[in-house]
């Protein structure tokens, strides 16, 4: 048993001491390897294997790219080619909704309709999905309201369009203005304000310019009572008219009185330019039927303000602006004539003077 054991040691010793192969010449090293590519482990990928990887972002997600706060497409793109076309109907604070309204999406090239919407005082947006990218016309038809025509167009630059449509009655005021002697009084502002002011129907004034013909239209009005006069809101040159309005048109005829016109030549001291001055016309003086009337308007480039259909009677004219000394001038206003008033102008100094 001794001898047993003493010649399993000498096999053990015999296979320990035992050298391996002679080394062999080393290897030529590749002084131009190829490239390495690097692929870093995305999140909840594991070593030897590829997990599921969401897609990049579409290629329409560049600079200059236009969408909406909550367009559905910040997080998934539009499909490819089409877009998004939507919106809501918008009534007037004071309106009532009418009885049926249409949204009609149609083709610019060809009027060939690609959908329809019928918004409800419950529900008033409207939406049109998956429309191919091109040219289009929304148009909206509701009863005694105006209809809205609107062109857009759908292209990856503007997947996602949101467009609201106001309501606006279909009611308005049509008419001209004339002198006492039958001229036509072009440039002229004429005022449509309601007679009765409720909660629901605010005393807000609309107004409209007379063309070369002495023409004007004011538009998107309810029905109701109304004065029309010639001038600003608050400053008539003439005469009021009263009307009622239902859902169409109504006309009338305004006369003017005998008008007067200034013009007002600024001259500029510093040789600065007029950016940001203005002038005041203020009717001013005892006696006058209106001695508060008052207009102001910007200086041209070359330092001219021109007031046209001024009542007339003595003015104060006021140049002022940010930066600017405040410079008044007076000056009479003739009926039927101009008046000429000349003010020199200069900046203010560095402590506000």
């Amino acid at each position: 048993m001794l001898l047993v054991l003493v010649g399993l040691l000498a096999v053990l010793a015999a296979l320990w001491w035992t050298p391996g192969p002679a080394p062999g010449p080393a290897p030529a090293l590749d002084t131009d390897p190829a490239p390495v590519q690097a692929h870093p482990l995305r999140p909840g990928e594991l070593q030897g294997e590829v997990a599921p990887v969401a897609e990049e972002a579409p290629s329409w997600r560049r600079e200059g790219v236009v969408l909406p706060p909550d367009s559905p497409f910040h997080a998934v793109g539009p499909p490819p080619g089409k877009g998004l076309i939507r919106g809501r109907v918008a009534p007037p604070t004071w309106g009532t909704w009418p009885r049926r309204i249409d949204v009609f999406l149609e083709r610019q090239d060809d009027g060939v309709e690609v959908g329809r919407w019928q918004p409800t005082s419950a529900e008033p947006d409207f939406r049109f999905e998956d429309v191919p990218y091109g040219h289009y016309r929304l148009r909206m038809e509701a009863g005694d309201f105006e209809p809205v025509r609107m062109l857009l167009t759908l292209s990856p630059a503007s997947p996602d369009l949101y467009v609201p449509l106001p309501l606006r009655p279909a009611a308005r005021v049509a008419g001209r203005v004339l002198r006492r002697d039958g001229a036509p009084v072009e440039g002229l502002t004429v005022t449509v304000i309601p007679k009765r002011a409720t909660p629901e129907m605010p005393a807000v004034p609309s107004t409209g310019v007379t063309d070369e013909l002495g023409r004007f239209v004011v538009s998107g009005l309810p029905p109701g009572a109304f004065l029309v006069h010639p001038g600003p809101p608050h400053h008539p040159v003439g005469p009021a008219r009263e009307l009622r309005l239902g859902t169409g048109e109504e006309w009338v005829e305004l006369r003017v009185p005998r008008l007067g016109a200034a013009v007002v030549e600024l001259e500029d001291l510093d040789h600065g330019g007029f950016a940001g001055l203005r002038v005041q016309a203020l009717r001013v003086g005892h006696g006058a039927a209106d001695p508060g009337y008052s207009v102001s308007l910007p200086a041209d480039e070359d330092g001219s303000v021109e007031f046209r259909h001024l009542p007339p009677g003595e003015y104060a004219f006021t140049a002022y602006g940010g930066a600017f000394q405040r410079v008044i001038r007076r000056g009479r206003v003739p009926p039927d004539g101009t008046v000429r008033v000349h003010v020199p102008v200069r900046r203010r100094d560095q402590r506000g003077r």
